[in-house]
């Protein structure tokens, strides 16, 4: 399911025991699922979602990335009365959310188990989003 609420079905078929499938998606993924009825797959082994970060404006910036405890966001567009932050796992679950106005804000992550997460940012109808990993 993509943000925009809309959303779409992908067959892919597996010919290896092992198979990498690269999808060029242009809307912002929201929600991923697979084989929710479990008619095919007898395992899922692993799936990685990857936000090709060149197609991501540069709206805002996380530092440090990797983070432990805190993420610092450094906001460019300064004309934005409010926004809100959310974090999300690479399913799509909004795991944390807060709102600001201001050009830097600092987010405690520092609860998060130790992995990717995507931090998505909701500014008016606008959405932007950058992927950072957070360490022990």
């Amino acid at each position: 399911m993509f943000y925009d609420g809309t959303d779409t079905i992908i067959q892919l078929y597996q010919t290896e025991n092992v198979n990498n499938f690269s999808l060029p998606i242009t809307k912002q993924v929201g929600l991923i699922q697979v084989d929710p009825g479990n008619w095919v797959l007898n395992q899922v082994g692993s799936i990685s979602v990857n936000i090709d970060e060149n197609f991501v404006r540069e709206d805002f910036t996380i530092i440090p990335n990797p983070a432990k405890s805190k993420l610092n966001l450094l906001f460019t567009d300064n004309g934005i009365n409010s926004r809100e932050i959310s974090i999300l796992d690479l399913s799509g679950s909004k795991l944390k959310s807060e709102k600001t106005n201001l050009l830097q804000y600092s987010i405690n992550i520092a609860d998060l188990p130790s992995g990717s997460y995507i931090c998505l940012v909701t500014s008016g109808e606008n959405q932007y989003f950058k992927k950072f990993v957070k360490v022990d």
